[in-house]
């Protein structure tokens, strides 16, 4: 034997692994910490002592990516294992001499492997739905289990996706509903927790009324015409089921952004000039949920009032005693007369107007006479009313003149063109009949002379 070298009878179980007859000292391996059993960790920790550093040698069925071993205690995990019983595993060192340690075989242990559970499709974070379904999935299949205010009829499980329905839940938030799978092997899953979810009734907004003046309500059905204000800001009055925030969609909005429970006079914009179909309102609850979507009827918004202006004016004189008078206006509209004059005509059209006007006070023609006040405006459908448009003075004359000779043409006369004096109780045109006829068309009132054209002999 060598030097140093202990009698067996007088050395410890250590030093007697330790020495060798010739080669130096081994590592010496003990346990420290056993694999709890049975376990459900399929990767468990193992620890054990090693009295020098080297190379760490795995036996039977058990592997583990740690490789080395540090002087002292050792942590490993083990890699994954499948059920069953290990009463095999071994590890041992080997040192940078070459030299390898006792064999440590662990302590037996049994691995009963539990489901593992993970979420498929949560419960909608906030539902209007009693009965939601729930989507989870295991890698085993067994016996289910409900916890923290949920339950289900569905108690068994298989292997891969479930798709459960939840019983009649009240309302509320739901953040503790667990799930946990029981297999054959009576291991418990761990507890799968429910994504959070909100069960709840959705508020209701109410078909609004319009209010006066300003032409704009809701109303779900666009089969009429738009509306039109001639407000920047219309208000229309909403009726809520619960206090809560206003939403809109589409082109309005409005500065007010909470409703209260009952009736709420809801003004929009300030919007521009143009046409508004495309916008609704909503109530959302504190809790989040959203009534349906009303939608506000159609309107216009029209700022601008109309213009008229003068296209053809009365003849004057006439003697039609209800003469016609065209005017052109901006846009369509109600006609409003004022003064001496009115009308049938209570509409107008964008663009060229011809009223025939009569006497405003009798509702009849005109009797002759001269009419200077005579007045007309245009109301837009958003009651915008145009400025004023005067019509010019006119003329109504439904007398005929009367003619006296005044110098009759002496006869027989030699004077091919003899002249012909009359006096007129009117000016007017002058028109001729028989075999005479001269270049003069018109005649004032008074003395009036004409020369007949060049007449041929004989009696006229």
């Amino acid at each position: 034997m060598l030097a140093g070298l202990c009698l067996l009878a007088s050395c410890s179980i250590t030093e007697q692994l330790s020495k060798t007859e010739d080669t130096g000292v081994r590592p010496v391996i003990e346990e420290v910490t056993a694999i709890e059993t049975p376990t459900v960790n399929m990767r468990p920790v193992y620890t054990f002592s090693s009295t020098q550093v080297g190379d760490i040698l795995y036996s039977g069925l058990c592997e583990s990516k740690t490789l080395r071993a540090v002087t002292g205690n050792n942590e490993i995990q083990l890699e994954s294992l499948a059920n069953g019983t290990y009463d095999t595993c071994g590890i041992r060192v080997r040192n940078e001499d070459g030299l390898e340690s006792n064999e440590l075989i662990m302590t037996p242990f049994t691995i009963l492997n539990q489901p593992s559970l993970a979420e498929v499709s949560a419960v909608l974070a906030l539902t209007t739905n009693q009965t939601p379904s729930y989507e989870f999935s295991t890698t085993q299949a067994g016996e289910l289990t409900y916890a923290g205010g949920c339950q289900s009829e569905t108690l068994h499980a298989v292997t891969g996706n479930n798709l459960i329905i939840f019983e009649t839940l009240s309302e509320g938030v739901y953040s503790s509903c667990t799930i946990t799978v029981k297999n054959k092997d009576g291991i418990s899953s761990e507890a799968l927790t429910v994504t959070s979810f909100t069960v709840g009734s959705r508020p209701n907004l109410e078909e609004a009324t319009v209010l006066p003046g300003t032409g704009v309500y809701l109303n779900r059905s666009f089969q009429e015409d738009y509306l039109v204000t001639s407000q920047a800001s219309p208000s229309f009055v909403a009726q809520a089921s619960e206090p809560g925030s206003v939403l809109f969609s589409g082109d309005c909005s409005s500065l007010m952004t909470q409703f209260v429970l009952g009736d709420n006079i809801i003004q929009l914009g300030p919007l521009d000039e143009g046409e508004y179909s495309n916008c609704r309102i909503a109530l959302r609850s504190a809790s989040g949920f959203t009534s349906f979507f009303l939608s506000i009827r159609p309107f216009k918004i029209d700022l601008t009032a109309p213009v008229i202006s003068e296209k053809i004016s009365i003849v004057s004189p006439t003697s039609n005693q209800t003469p016609s008078y065209v005017f052109s206006s901006s846009e369509e509209g109600t006609l409003r007369y004022e003064g001496d004059c009115t009308s049938n005509v209570t509409q107008v059209v964008s663009g060229n107007n011809v009223i025939s006007l009569f006497d405003r006070s009798t509702g009849l023609g005109f009797t002759s006479g001269t009419y200077s006040d005579c007045r007309i405006q245009v109301e837009d459908l958003a009651g915008l009313v145009s400025q004023v448009l005067s019509i010019p003075s006119f003329v109504i004359d439904v007398t005929a003149p009367v003619l006296t000779e005044l110098s009759a043409i002496v006869s027989p006369t030699t004077n091919m063109t003899p002249s012909y004096g009359f006096v007129s109780d009117k000016g007017g045109q002058l028109s001729y009949s028989g075999a005479c006829e001269s270049s003069a068309s018109s005649v004032v009132q008074g003395e009036n002379t004409i020369v007949f054209k060049s007449l041929s002999k004989g009696t006229l």
